[in-house]
């Protein structure tokens, strides 16, 4: 790809990021020389074919110089979420014997230093930090060798493994899903001939590049000419679009959730015949189909336009395109963001296809569903309704595990369930997987947070939920407490109360239980709310549940 950018004009602005507290733009000759003396400082430390490399950092342009520079010279990159957490990143470092981690700032420095064990030999930080070295400096070390390079170049096979992504998630069991080259570039490839982004220029780019399909997308954009702005994060995001004023960009439904319900608060705070007006323009707009293909009223059009300003100002009031994906968006929101005049795609995806799967598109939309699938991709859904993949972008397995749930027939299965309708759209109905994804786009594996509230003594069997949705709940059994005495009493919610409130004080907060809910209910195996080996059954707990989950959300 970086061949591909570099025939274009020398000074055609790729990137533009924050250093050293100004905004400094960089061009396809900036690019292609920082990714070119990564590699060969690297080269220069002795870096091996296959080798393991980490970046830690927020978004920001120098992510790609290392990423290209590492590629390039046959090593692997392993990107880490910024905020990971000491015991994960020590378990990284373990498994992948990485020895060399580039690293956005002193704050991720002082992370590595409060590990118990660390083999890394190089810390290279964009930022200073005293005891790592800076990455200027790190780039005078290298020699400069273009043959060297491009007989390594040449080395590299599509099938080399390029990246190593871990699954987000605290509490989830590590797996480092293993990209190769081809993986990436058929990704890119047949993204790019969506169309996705016709007439776009420029975006801002704010969730992590560790997440695979941010950097996909981060490569899309890269590969068709459009300028990206990096925000370390969704902190500064507020103010970078109204400077920036993208007309793309992606996010995960957690984010425009909340920008959503900060619009639907500042018109209930709303006053006199405006504010009126803006409460009937909310309902309207709530149930609003969404779509490219929608017929609108002229007058609710534009009310519609009037009352929603602010919001789309707030995304710097030119955004074209607005791509979401992670989890599933709420329908309400998802309606409410195209009266609005924003766009929204909502697609599907899994790090372990590459991740893309499929989308939706101004040309074929369907409201509720993600959309068609990408060219060079197969859907099949198995008897229990179980989302089956096969396409070039399948991973190559997991880091050092054997477990693969891909089959022997190359079908990778995924763990949701679906249905494909005349159509060719993708539903999502559910999910047979123990691990699920919050709205944040994080992986939550409820079962090791069951099994500590189930120790406290007034808590029976619990099930907690959160698929799809911006927090964990649950469902409290009482069949065990007072000696098999069932009660609904004030006095044993208090208590209850109290034992999540201790669990939520030892845990981060996307692991905490928000809301619940107590029933005098048995779970047993006779009744089908467990299995036979004594685990939870989650889809007859979904389904007689269900309202009360709801309830939880509103």
């Amino acid at each position: 790809m970086l061949e591909v950018i570099s025939s274009r004009q020398p000074g055609q602005v790729m990137f533009a990021s924050v250093n050293k507290g100004e905004w400094r733009d960089y061009s396809v000759s900036d690019y292609r020389n920082y990714a070119d003396l990564t590699s060969y400082a690297l080269l220069n430390f002795g870096i091996s074919k296959g080798e393991p490399i980490l970046s830690i950092t927020h978004n920001r342009a120098e992510f790609n110089f290392v990423d290209m520079g590492i590629l390039q010279a046959g090593a692997v990159h392993v990107p880490l979420y910024p905020g990971v957490d000491v015991v994960k990143l020590s378990s990284v470092l373990d498994e992948t014997k990485a020895r060399i981690a580039f690293i956005s700032n002193k704050s991720v420095l002082r992370k590595i230093r409060q590990l118990p064990k660390c083999e890394l030999q190089l810390i290279v930080s964009f930022d200073p930090a005293e005891g790592a070295v800076s990455y200027e400096e790190f780039l005078q070390q290298g020699n400069e060798n273009r043959q060297e390079l491009d007989v390594i170049k040449a080395s590299v096979k599509p099938d080399d493994p390029a990246s190593i992504i871990y699954l987000s998630g605290s509490n989830t069991p590590l797996k480092g899903v293993v990209l190769s080259h081809a993986n990436h570039v058929f990704n890119l490839v047949y993204y790019c001939t969506s169309h996705h982004f016709d007439g776009c220029t420029h975006s801002i780019s704010f969730l992590p590049l560790a997440h695979s399909f941010e950097r996909t997308v981060n490569y899309s954009f890269q590969y068709l000419g459009i300028k990206v702005s990096y925000s370390e994060g969704i902190a500064s995001l507020a103010g970078i679009l109204k400077q920036k004023k993208p007309d793309v960009m992606l996010a995960v439904p957690l984010v425009l959730e909340r920008i959503v319900e900060n619009t639907k608060n500042e018109i209930q705070k709303a006053k006199g015949i405006n504010g009126w007006l803006a409460r009937i323009a909310l309902r309207l707009a709530a149930k609003e189909k969404a779509g490219p293909a929608k017929k609108t009223l002229f007058l609710k059009e534009v009310l519609f336009r009037l009352v929603f300003k602010g919001l789309r100002n707030f995304l710097g009031g030119n955004i074209k395109v607005m791509l979401c994906g992670g989890a599933a968006l709420r329908p309400e929101i998802l309606n409410i963001l195209w009266a609005a005049g924003i766009n929204t795609y909502e697609g599907y995806g899994l790090t372990e296809a590459g991740p893309l799967v499929s989308y939706n598109l101004e040309k074929a939309f369907k409201s509720q569903s993600v959309g068609k699938l990408m060219p060079g991709v197969e859907v099949r859904i198995a008897s229990d309704g179980e989302v089956l993949v096969k396409s070039g972008g399948l991973m190559k397995g997991y880091f050092k595990i054997e477990e693969s749930p891909i089959d022997s027939e190359d079908w990778l299965h995924t763990g949701d369930i679906g249905e494909m309708d005349a159509e060719g759209f993708l539903t999502l109905t559910g999910t047979k997987k123990e691990i699920f994804k919050l709205t944040s786009g994080l992986y939550t594996d409820p079962r090791p947070i069951e099994l500590l509230l189930e120790a406290f003594p007034h808590i029976g069997k619990i099930w907690v939920y959160g698929h799809n949705k911006p927090f964990l709940t649950a469902i409290i059994t009482q069949e065990n407490y007072n000696n098999s005495r069932p009660t609904d009493s004030d006095r044993i919610r208090i208590e209850v109360e109290k034992e999540i409130f201790s669990y939520n004080s030892t845990c981060p907060k996307y692991d905490q239980i928000v809301k619940f809910e107590l029933t005098d209910a048995v779970w047993t195996a006779e009744n089908g709310f467990l299995s036979e080996d004594g685990t939870l059954n989650r889809q007859a707990l979904y389904n007689k549940y269900r309202p009360l989950i709801e309830k939880m959300y509103l």
